[in-house]
């Protein structure tokens, strides 16, 4: 009885040992290409990010003046870009389970030609986008190199080396291109090439705003610097990555960190089937306090006067190669034009750079009214009115006579500057009884000002809290755009009481940064110049030799 059930239990387990080894034969030999394509299949899913759209750039009154619209960019899987055998032999092995190759084909054999096929669709690439494929290979190598660096920091972290997302992401290589071209690489080359994929991205575009290309300033590719001393580069989705664009000058570069918005991400198998998707959050907008009405105006009336200028059609005509404007907010300090001419063409920066820098004599890219500094001239003379009328040295009513001269024994020292451009011609030809402080400031008589310098003794230059440019970030917070200081105080030394007292004095200053005296005690009124006489040169001083005349 006993052999009876041993001889049974025997005969059990030989069945079903049968059975499972007829069972793993069956999966290793007739299911072996299916199970290896789904082990491909999820071994290999591709992540992606999604480019977040930047924020608008608007003016004081909402007015929209450069935005992102919807565009493509080309991105390649990090594989390729890092000359990744596994990935072909991995892909070969799907197109022969797939029946996209033959079965008994060698599998060295079709890993070659993929290699062939992704040199051939490199060339292509190039043709379709215009950017060399040595762009390529700089993009290509810029990406490996952050990648590597995020993989040294978190050997660092925790000890451990794994496989990065970014390992099993595709990169763009080509940013911004149209449906048109975006669809001809889809036609050509995302169909038949796995490894290049055509997503959603964005394009800067600017709306009418050709006098506002020095304030709005440029994208740009990401340097290493910026991409070094990124304040947002704990965030993972919002931090810089080589090959990237952002703000490299003006609005564009002081407001990066609230433009910039937060990357979007898409997972897809190998055979594009959706896995995870989180969507991109666009930056947030920032509002300017200049009004884009007033800065044409102001653009064109300064072109005018420059044009002028150069044709010598002026008061005896000057030799002009631009020009700079600022108008103030006297109240709030608060930029409401910031001018400088000769500008450019927006949507032409890249095609003309080489023949806009290379002209040195009118320097359309220099941005005048921030980056050169200048003497502030007979702006001072509002300054120098309003300390003489504090001081008690002059009244409304009192006369000043003009010669032309300053002294009789001293003709061509501290004259005025209607004598010097007209021989013999003074101020008193206009008023024969003198002077007054209006009629001085209406002609901007120079030896008027140089007697009030010297019962003043000068006048002394402080700085204020500087000018605002940005209002807020588009959400009502009132926000600093980024470049913004706080207001200190100067020691600069104090100029000879007559040349300051018309503004020839030896510090200079950029018009941008605290000056626009005249235009904003015209906009404002005579009344207002108490205040506008505080603001004064709100950065370093750079002496300068100027003389009087």
């Amino acid at each position: 009885m006993f052999r009876q059930r041993i001889r049974w239990f025997a005969i059990g387990m030989t069945l079903l040992a049968g059975v499972i080894v007829a069972r793993l034969l069956h999966i290793q030999m007739v299911l072996a290409a299916d199970y290896r394509a789904i082990s491909d299949r999820l071994l290999s899913r591709d992540a992606r990010t999604i480019p977040a759209p930047r924020g608008d750039i608007v003016d004081r009154t909402g007015r929209v003046l450069v935005s992102d619209e919807p565009a493509w960019d080309i991105s390649i899987k990090y594989d390729i870009l890092a000359g990744r055998s596994e990935y072909l032999v991995g892909l070969a092995r799907q197109w022969k389970a797939q029946g996209l190759r033959p079965k008994n084909r060698p599998e060295r054999e079709l890993v070659n030609e993929l290699r062939m096929e992704v040199a051939r669709s490199w060339q292509r690439l190039s043709e379709l986008s215009g950017d060399s494929i040595a762009d390529f290979v700089d993009r290509g190598e810029a990406v490996l190199q952050r990648v590597e660096r995020i993989r040294e920091n978190i050997l660092r972290r925790s000890g451990v080396v794994r496989r990065l997302r970014e390992e099993g992401a595709y990169h763009p290589i080509v940013y911004g291109i149209d449906d048109e071209l975006a669809l001809k690489v889809r036609l050509e080359l995302e169909q038949n090439c796995p490894w290049i994929a055509v997503v959603p991205g964005s394009r800067r575009i600017a709306q009418d705003v050709d006098s506002l290309v020095h304030v709005l300033g440029r994208m740009g590719a990401a340097s290493r610097e910026q991409i070094a001393a990124d304040p947002l580069a704990d965030d993972e989705d919002r931090a810089l990555r080589p090959g990237e664009t952002c703000g490299v000058s003006g609005v564009e570069y002081a407001a990066e960190s609230l433009l910039r918005g937060t990357r979007g991400m898409v997972a897809e198998d190998l055979a594009h089937v959706e896995i995870e998707r989180r969507e991109p959050i666009r930056g947030d907008s920032v509002r300017l306090s200049i009004d884009a009405d007033l800065q044409d105006e102001v653009y064109a009336a300064l072109a005018e006067g420059v044009q002028t200028a150069r044709t010598g059609e002026g008061d005896g005509g000057y030799s002009s190669t631009g020009g700079a404007a600022v108008v103030l907010d006297v109240d709030t300090r608060e930029i409401l034009a910031l001018v400088s001419y000769p500008a450019y063409r927006y949507d032409q920066y890249r095609s003309d750079y080489d023949e806009l820098a290379a002209d040195r004599i009118h320097m359309p890219l220099r941005f005048r009214a921030v980056s050169e500094q200048y003497p502030p001239g007979s702006t001072c003379k509002i300054i120098t009115a309003v300390a003489g009328l504090q001081a008690g040295v002059i009244t409304p009513e009192m006369r000043i006579h003009c010669r032309g001269y300053l002294h009789e024994n001293q003709p061509n020292a501290f004259r005025c500057w209607i004598y010097n451009q007209h021989a013999g011609a003074t101020h008193d030809m206009i008023n024969p009884e003198g002077q007054t402080i209006q009629d001085a400031i209406r002609y901007s008589c120079n030896i008027f000002f140089y007697q009030v310098g010297d019962r003043r003794g000068g006048v002394a230059v402080r700085v204020v809290p500087p000018i605002r440019l940005g209002l807020d970030a588009g959400d009502g917070a009132a926000r600093r755009v980024p470049g913004d200081r706080a207001g200190r105080r100067i020691s600069a030394r104090r100029a000879e009481s007559r040349l300051s007292a018309v503004g020839c004095v030896e510090f200079r200053h950029r018009p941008g940064r605290g000056d626009g005296i005249a235009a904003a005690s015209r906009r404002r009124g005579g009344h207002r110049c108490r205040r506008a006489a505080t603001a004064g040169p709100a950065h370093s001083q750079r002496r300068a030799r100027v003389e009087a005349g």
